[in-house]
């Protein structure tokens, strides 16, 4: 392709690998019908769009349970992110989700939160990631959910009997979970 000066030469170029690939470009100066046997090569490194996988292996599970949500990613230098998350329907239901803005670059890697549910309803959490490598942000996030039911009480009111009376004992689930 003949350039003119001051041109600009816009590639499109896609990376489909999972490591930073070097595009070279050798330029010439042509003039007045002479050719400049000096060249020059431009290198532009082509850095792949991260990728990740996440993978919830525990997506629901009762109160102080733990979740176990597996971070992979195959691009060198990958760095996923923890970018927000979600409880509903209590947003306060629930404690012991890892803190926003968390972030691991080796991988796989596994986040293991003791969930705390403080409600007597079920909560579900959402986690969502982003994936960086190179300083360039994949615009595509992933979410993974999980489902933090609450643990029942019981309680029991037993008055004293005589000898060979039938028990009386009053039975209930002063929190109403069922």
């Amino acid at each position: 392709t003949i350039f003119t000066d001051g041109a600009v030469l816009a590639d499109v170029l896609l990376n489909a690998t999972t490591s930073p690939q070097v595009v070279n470009y050798e330029f010439e100066a042509i003039a007045n019908g002479c050719i400049n046997p000096v060249t020059i090569i431009e290198n532009v490194t082509v850095i792949p769009s991260a990728d990740m996988t996440v993978t919830n292996n525990s997506p629901f599970f009762c109160s102080d349970g733990f979740t176990n949500i597996e971070l992979t990613s195959s691009t060198a230098g990958a760095v996923i992110e923890l970018i927000s998350t979600n409880t509903t329907p209590d947003a306060l239901g629930v404690s012991g989700i890892t803190a926003i803005n968390t972030t691991w670059n080796s991988f796989p890697s596994t986040i293991g939160d003791n969930l705390i549910n403080s409600t007597n309803a079920t909560q579900t959490v959402e986690y969502i990631f982003e994936v960086s490598a190179g300083g360039f942000t994949n615009p595509v996030t992933q979410s993974v959910f999980v489902e933090v039911r609450p643990l029942p009480d019981v309680a029991a009111i037993a008055p004293g009997i005589c000898s060979d009376d039938v028990t009386n004992v009053d039975i209930w689930n002063p929190n109403g979970v069922n």
